[in-house]
């Protein structure tokens, strides 16, 4: 994303994801390599007046989190930030000097512990904000609590649930802050944390490889979806909220009125050719054991492949002849209900 030079100036009319969160981590061996300080991320005094996973998402734009070490005022820069006090945390929405102090010294703690540092970077679109009244483009005004508020929230799930076990091994084993920056064409919630005490659990080390013994630092990508999912529906307005509901329970009831009549349209004489072809082209040796979804129904060089092909061209003959109407009205909530990740 691109930089706007203004504070709150995010583009509008602009429909692309409503919220992307890449993530990204280092290592504190890394970091101890190049002379580098997890505390640095918080230099709140200068600004008073990754090692990248590939199961993560990735944006270019994002600063290498391995490069925010060298810019001392990246988390507070008056350039990026409206408040006073923009750090906040699982305690406060604004941490003072002393508070920034002692989060300086928990994070030289967990680097000395040898534990990774994690980032994530949440990226809002001026429309989604505008749409759930966090932001008045004409005031330039950011309900900048709610966000924080939401955050939270999200932290907690990320620690607890973003890896094989919870992070830390007590609510108080993990170090975590945040700050929102306003200076590019979408708000972005900036969000670090890593555990304050050594890892031992063998389940959150690398069991093998050039890093055995090190913190694992992959966040898996459902975990991450998860967090987008519980980020948009903290923020969101309850008439936005009513509208989603209202969506998923047509696509639930759209969905049971197909399968109870499949039956019957499966029963006539048009589909009985299609249906022991699907018979025949199953691997008869593996008979009373067919299982379904073990592969994609367009998926190649498996046994029931060629079942596969014909079973996915007779679903496409119902959804065109018998459940055309329901198909179309399905398609459409579909879209709908994606208008809202998206």
């Amino acid at each position: 994303m691109a930089k706007t030079g203004k504070l709150a100036a995010f583009k509008l009319g602009k429909k692309t994801a409503m919220v992307n969160l890449p993530a990204q981590f280092v290592t504190a061996s890394s970091s101890n390599a190049k002379g580098q300080k997890y505390s640095n991320l918080v230099d709140y005094a200068n600004n008073k007046d990754k090692i990248d996973d590939q199961n993560n998402e990735s944006i270019t734009e994002l600063l290498d989190l391995k490069k925010q070490f060298n810019e001392a005022d990246y988390a507070t820069r008056t350039s990026a930030t409206t408040e006073q006090e923009p750090i906040f945390s699982s305690d406060k929405l604004h941490y003072n000097n002393h508070d920034i102090s002692v989060l300086r010294k928990r994070l030289e703690k967990a680097q000395s512990n040898g534990n990774n540092i994690h980032e994530l970077a949440f990226s809002l679109r001026g429309d989604w904000l505008v749409e759930n009244n966090l932001y008045d483009p004409k005031t330039g005004n950011i309900d900048q609590d709610k966000l924080k508020h939401a955050q939270q929230k999200v932290a907690k799930t990320l620690i607890n649930q973003g890896f094989k076990l919870p992070l830390g091994e007590s609510d108080r084993d993990v170090v975590w802050f945040g700050v929102i920056h306003q200076d590019t064409d979408h708000l972005n919630m900036h969000l670090w944390f890593t555990k304050e005490t050594k890892k031992e659990r063998p389940e959150m080390l690398k069991q093998s490889g050039p890093f055995k013994g090190q913190p694992t630092g992959v966040i898996p990508l459902e975990k991450i979806e998860l967090a987008k999912h519980e980020f948009r529906k903290e923020l969101m307005k309850d008439k936005s909220r009513q509208k989603r509901v209202a969506i998923l329970k047509g696509l639930g009831q759209l969905k049971k009125d197909i399968i109870l009549s499949s039956d019957e349209a499966l029963s006539s004489e048009r589909y009985v050719d299609q249906i022991k072809a699907i018979f025949l082209a199953l691997p008869q040796e593996k008979k009373g054991h067919w299982q379904v979804g073990n592969s994609n129904l367009m998926a190649n060089h498996t046994k029931v492949a060629k079942a596969n092909h014909l079973t996915n061209q007779l679903l496409n003959d119902l959804f065109q002849n018998e459940f055309k109407e329901e198909y179309a009205s399905f398609k459409q909530l579909g879209r709908q209900f994606d208008a809202f990740k998206y």
